[in-house]
This record gives structure tokens, sequence and C-alpha cells, in this order.
């Protein structure tokens, strides 16, 4: 018979910290270490973690979710439309018209609704369109190499070293400059970086073993190169699509602005500014406006950009996973 005074019974501090080690292992969810390992997070997890503690990738967040909002739900309100031009010409700034009018009698917050609408639009076509063609040719031409990686290679660098905006202005000048036109063309001069970098990523990847063994299994290209090489290289597609977005919009802005964009009676940011920089000095609100939107569109996606590199780069240190 076993001595009780050997085996005293459990006291009340030894049956709580029992159950605070219960509760630190997978109970109550307060209880548990900032660094408890018992339920590892996801890759997923880890990377939405990281981005939604950057700071300033999430302020730009929101005021690009302002912008977006703004143009698309503000026009369903607002009293005048971009195509209206029952106003006076060269109004000043009122109650009826915040940013005035133009020559013509167009009310400017009305045109500036549209024309963030517009150059918006024309931007995420061009970052989507430039990006399937970017990580298809780059990822091909990675995998398969030789004839097909010398060939695609060689075009994109032949593409790189034309003027670009000359040649793009002068095809959407031929075409007839509709917003989608214009978008399509932009795309097909934007492809070449991200070709570049997926490529690069891509022979990278293609000697791991998980690569051989789809290979081993009997996986064609298609399967391999959208199965299991293009969902490892997310992170780089992300950020450069996002990078692409803001570019798009600066060139858009710049072939407008030379008139060889999108054309009347359409309008864009870059329109804008091409139909008031006469302005600036006599009206300078014409002019800020649009200007003000394109700077803004452009530093919150390169921050957001900035904050999506940081999220899906594991050798980043500044933001605990």
């Amino acid at each position: 018979m076993v001595d009780p005074g050997l085996n005293p019974p459990p006291t009340q501090l030894t049956v709580e910290a029992t159950e605070a080690a219960h509760r630190g292992a997978g109970g109550d969810p307060s209880q548990r270490h900032e660094f408890d390992t018992v339920k590892a997070r996801t890759q997923r997890q880890i990377v939405l973690r990281r981005f939604l503690q950057h700071r300033l990738a999430m302020i730009s967040a929101g005021v690009l979710l302002l912008i977006l909002l703004l143009a698309l739900v503000m026009p369903v309100f607002w009293s005048y439309s971009y195509g209206d031009t029952d106003a006076g010409g060269y109004l000043p700034p009122s109650g009826d018209h915040p940013l005035g009018t133009d020559q013509i009698g167009h009310d400017m917050v009305a045109q500036l609704l549209r024309g963030t609408q517009l150059s918006l639009l024309i931007a995420f076509t061009v970052a989507v369109g430039a990006t399937v063609i970017g990580v298809v040719l780059g990822a091909l031409a990675g995998y398969l190499r030789g004839f097909t990686d010398a060939l695609v290679m060689r075009f994109a660098d032949l593409l790189l070293i034309i003027p670009q905006i000359a040649v793009a202005a002068v095809l959407i000048r031929a075409a007839s400059g509709s917003w989608w036109v214009v978008a399509i063309i932009m795309a097909l001069f934007f492809w070449m970086q991200i070709a570049r970098i997926t490529r690069g990523e891509t022979l990278s990847l293609a000697e791991r073993e998980f690569i051989e063994a789809a290979r081993a299994c009997g996986a064609g290209t298609p399967r391999v190169i959208f199965k299991h090489l293009v969902p490892n290289m997310i992170g780089s597609i992300t950020v450069n699509a996002t990078l692409a977005v803001a570019q798009a919009v600066l060139v858009e802005a710049a072939l407008s602005f030379l008139g060889l964009g999108v054309q009347p009676p359409d309008t864009s940011l870059g329109v804008i500014i091409q139909e008031n920089y006469t302005q600036l000095s006599t009206r300078p609100w014409l002019f800020f406006g649009p200007f003000v939107v394109i700077v803004l569109i452009s530093l919150t996606i390169n921050f957001i950009g900035d904050g999506l590199r940081d999220a899906f780069d594991p050798r980043q240190t500044k933001v605990r996973a």
C-alpha cells in the first residue's frame, strides 16, 4: 500500500497551473502566447499579417479605396454629368461648382470623376493584360529554354530599345483612340519587364525537386507551368502587377496630354490637364485638380507595392510574421 504522504493531493496552485497550460496549448485563445507554435500559420496568413502591419501601405490602401469609391459612387449623386455644358465657361469655384467650370462649361468635379474612372480603368486593364502576357511568355522561356527562351527574350529586348511611347502614340492615333484601344496597345508595350523577372524566377524554380517530381509523374508543360511554377511566383507577380498600374496611369496621362491618348468627347486625367494647363497662372484649380489625383494614385499604388513586396519577401525582418 502506497503511503499517502509520498503522493500528496494536488494543491489548488498545481491545478490552476495545469489548466492554464491546457488553455495556452489549444483552449482559450486569449491565453495563447504570441509565439505559440502549436498551431502554425499558413503562408497566406503570414503574408496578410505582414501587409496589415505595414502602416504606409495600409494608409495608401485606404486613400486609394477612397478615390475609387468617390470616382464610382459620387457621379450617381452629383448634380452634373461630365458631358453637361449648361453652365457658363470659366466660372470660378462656388457652391454649385466647387472646382469651377472649363472653357466649354463642363463642371470640373464631374470631369474629374469621369477622368479618374477612365484613367483607373485603363491602368487596371493594362496591368492585367501585361501581367498575363509577361507571366506566360516569361515562364515558357525559362522552362523550355533553348530556342524558345532566345526567341522570347530577343523579342522583348527589341521592344525595350524602341521608343515605346512614340510607337504606341502612332498606333493609337491610327486606331480610334477609344479607351480600350489605348489600354490594349499600352499592354503590348508593358509586358517585357514582367517577362524578364518571371523568366529569372522560372529558371531557379525549374531545378527544384518538386518540379522534377511533377515531370517524373508525367505532367506536361502547361500543367507544370500553371500548376507548380506560377503559384510559387505569386508574390513577385502581384508586386509587379501592382506597380504596372501606377506606371500605366502616368503613361496614359502623358499620351493624353500630348493629344495621342483618349480622345474627346471622352476624357481622362491626362486629357483634363491637356485642356487646362494654359490656365495654370489664372485659374490654377483647373490644373491642380487632376494633377493632385494623378500624384495620389501613383504614390498610393507604389506604397502598396512596397507593402506587398515586404509581405511576400521572407527575408524581410521589419515586420514580425
